[in-house]
């Protein structure tokens, strides 16, 4: 068996060294990697989330908007009715010498 000089062991050293140096690099940057996936994984479920959430108000809104519109359309079908049903529509209720008796009245004012 022949004798092997310091300097190969010292290589050899230095191999394992830098080896081991690698595989505690790759291990840490895998680590990394995982943390950063896993962070975007939860952001991406939470953005799902907030779509979801989005869309289920915009059906509400819709569903609302449209019963909005039939009662405003209810509404205004009705409106139309009770005008037509008055018999003096044109006549001045209220005018303006009215109003001006009325504030003598309470205020006492000649």
């Amino acid at each position: 068996m022949t004798v092997l000089r310091p300097y190969v062991y010292l290589a050899l050293s230095i191999l394992a060294l830098a080896g081991v140096a690698g595989l505690y690099a790759k291990g840490r940057l895998d680590a990394t990697h995982a943390a950063q996936r896993a962070k975007l994984e939860e952001r991406i479920r939470g953005l799902e989330a907030d779509m979801a959430a989005e869309h289920n108000a915009r059906v509400l809104d819709a569903m609302q908007a449209k019963t909005d519109r039939e009662d405003e359309v209810a509404v205004a079908a009705k409106t139309k009715e009770l005008k037509s049903a008055l018999k003096d529509r044109d006549a001045v209720v209220f005018d303006s010498m009215d109003a001006d008796r009325l504030r003598d009245t309470f205020w006492h004012q000649d």
